[in-house]
């Protein structure tokens, strides 16, 4: 406020300042263009960079601002300082993201739907867009499909329609996998220029080709010299090396010799003279998620039912008799896609959300037709960890525990920072500790089980660290005691304190709404009991300053 009204002329501070706020300067000054991101010590984004450089120039007062990068180490090179100053600035992306408390309060609503939230929110800007697009699509796919496929398919016809639902079945789990299994450590390291590989692009199906390199761009990354058995000889698989195909230099002999030896390999491998050691990508995956795990077993079954159904391809006019199906299926695929992307399936979240309401179902919170009931009620009212803290309250387990346990408990939910301090507790507060870790890792084994995961980024949702503190403090041990009992700085446990008391409201009221009379009064009591002192004293820059009348 004093730099605002211009009684402080000179003013250090974090990049944080410059976020948002309405203070611009004259000049500002960059003590150092690298910063610490939590990870490593890199250069400021060109987002960063322009943020905070743009607080110089006072809209009205100056005609230029100067910004004044110190230069204590050498002057930065110039590929750095472009990059800064003109790189592109980091892609916009969506954070939305659904939680228990939001979808149980839009069931409970009639205004908005769970859908028509996602549907909302920036993560689907780009579907909306193509929405119109897609309507489009579909009306010119309804036309083909009314055209094509009004007279039922032929009843010997149907073992081919199967084997083509399923083997599109396994296309599409294979490839929702592929890009995983090729990420793990092991298989990378497999990838080595002149690795023989099994591929199929395109025209090239299980055909063998050789690895160059990965450097490609992020859709087709990887580089591969594939023989173009589709205009030669499909039975010898000897080619002559054509200049046409190389535009900046002559072929020189090794490449030559890769094309020779890939064609004998190619033609040994298909006339059975030799055969190749097979590297199994499903053998090197670190399985971490449900998803994965989910995925491959699906892949597993997808293959060995396709393996039961290639008797139905044997037949004289195979290929004749599957062109009619599969042009058949590839319009009635073509409508369904369309149909797919104008519904609520073809949003990014609407798996998890069904996955969450799977959850909600078996923990009781909504019943099988997804009207919200009492649980669901009261989680309702939770800002954070709903499920966990609902459970705690509908199961007793703050019944035998006085105020300053409970907000000592409940202290781990708010509480995220780390400390290394081992703490000393009471019997009652182990025992409360234990319960609430079993409590956690039931809910954790259910989630699990409906592959629901946690975000992004997201913390654990248990740390006990600030327990013994918050404890202390609420039987009213001063301040300058309790910092004592940790290696955690003054202003965390502050901060920790004052979102505990606002954790302890919510769950008073959801005592209100259960009718439960003693746990409301003891959370009233809790709540009375944290808030005083330094931790809940005004603020020094936004109290006003009173009026005395004389």
């Amino acid at each position: 406020m004093l730099f605002q009204t211009g009684h402080v002329k000179l003013l250090f501070a974090t990049e944080t300042f410059a976020m948002g706020v309405n203070m611009p300067a004259r000049t500002v000054v960059f003590d150092d263009i690298t910063k610490f991101d939590g990870l490593q010590s890199r250069s400021l984004a060109p987002a960063e960079y322009i943020q905070m450089a743009g607080r110089a120039g006072r809209r009205g007062l100056d005609d230029t601002g100067t910004v004044i990068i110190l230069c204590k180490d050498g002057v930065p090179d110039q590929m750095t300082l472009k990059a800064m100053m003109l790189g592109t600035p980091q892609k916009l992306s969506s954070q939305f993201r659904l939680t228990y408390a939001m979808i149980l309060s839009l069931l409970r609503a009639a205004t908005v739907s769970v859908e028509g939230m996602m549907q909302r929110s920036f993560r689907e800007f780009h579907q909306v867009c193509q929405a119109d697009n897609y309507r489009k699509q579909l009306q010119l796919a309804e036309k083909e499909y009314s055209e094509k496929c009004t007279v039922p398919l032929s009843s010997h016809l149907a073992p081919l329609a199967t084997f083509y639902d399923t083997a599109v079945a396994y296309i599409d789990v294979l490839n929702e996998i592929m890009p995983i299994l090729l990420n793990q450590p092991k298989v990378v390291k497999e990838f080595a220029p002149g690795k023989v590989l099994i591929l199929s692009a395109g025209p090239y199906i299980n055909q063998l080709g050789v690895f160059l390199n990965g450097n490609g761009p992020r859709l087709t990354p990887y580089k591969v010299l594939v023989l173009d058995t589709v205009k030669e000889d499909t039975v010898r698989y000897n080619f002559d090396v054509d200049e046409n195909w190389f535009k900046d230099a002559a072929v020189g002999p090794t490449c030559a010799s890769a094309v020779q030896e890939l064609s004998r390999v190619s033609h040994a491998v298909r006339t059975g003279a030799t055969t190749l050691d097979r590297i199994s990508l499903t053998q090197s995956l670190a399985i971490s998620t449900g998803d994965i795990l989910h995925a491959l077993d699906k892949m597993n079954k997808l293959k060995a039912e396709l393996d039961s159904l290639k008797k139905a391809t044997d037949i004289a006019n195979f290929k004749s008799e599957f062109a009619v199906v599969y042009e058949r299926k590839q319009t009635e695929r073509n409508r369904d896609k369309y149909k797919r992307l104008l519904s609520f399936e073809s949003l990014a979240l609407y798996p998890d959300y069904q996955r969450r309401l799977l959850v909600l179902r078996e923990l009781n919170y909504i019943d099988e037709h997804d009207n919200v009931i009492i649980k669901g009620r009261v989680a309702c009212g939770m800002g954070t960890n709903e499920l966990i803290i609902s459970e705690l309250v509908f199961r007793n387990v703050f019944t035998d525990k006085d105020p300053a346990e409970i907000a000592a408990l409940l202290s781990c939910f708010v509480f995220q920072a780390k400390t290394r301090v081992d703490q000393v507790l009471t019997d009652k507060l182990a025992a409360g500790v234990a319960a609430i870790q079993a409590i956690d890792e039931e809910l954790s084994a259910i989630e699990s089980k409906y592959l629901v995961g946690q975000f992004e980024g997201q913390g654990e949702r248990l740390n006990f660290g600030l327990v013994r503190v918050v404890y202390e403090w609420a039987l009213e041990k001063p301040f300058a005691e309790i910092v004592e009992l940790t290696d955690v700085q003054e202003g965390i446990i502050v901060r920790c304190i004052q979102q505990l008391h606002e954790l302890l409201v919510d769950v008073k009221d959801a005592a209100v709404g259960i009718g439960d009379t003693m746990l409301q009064a003891k959370m009233m009591e809790a709540s009375t009991a944290i808030k005083r002192d330094i931790v809940f004293a005004a603020s020094l820059y936004t109290t006003q300053r009173e009026t005395i009348t004389i």
